[in-house]
């Protein structure tokens, strides 16, 4: 879930990599549609999932926050 909830981070760090390069978020080169459609689904995960343990209790949300801020703050340091 805390990779899930990451994914905005992740999008970031893909569109610098050579032979992505969507700096615009339009660009139609084949690795730019796909990582837009992987995020999409992805976050579609995430989202079920973070109500699903929201509402059912089944976790505590305030350490998934806490997982996802180290994990944003460990991909920002990469850079």
């Amino acid at each position: 879930m805390i990779t899930e909830e990451a994914l905005p981070t992740y999008m970031t760090m893909l569109n610098t990599l050579d032979g992505v390069r969507d700096e615009t978020g339009a660009s139609d080169t084949p690795w730019a549609n796909w990582t837009r459609a992987w995020t999409a689904e992805e976050n579609r995960h995430g989202d079920v999932m973070n109500k699903y343990m929201y509402l059912t209790g089944a976790c505590r949300c305030v350490g998934v926050r806490m997982g996802v801020g180290v994990r944003v703050g460990v991909a920002a340091r990469r850079r």
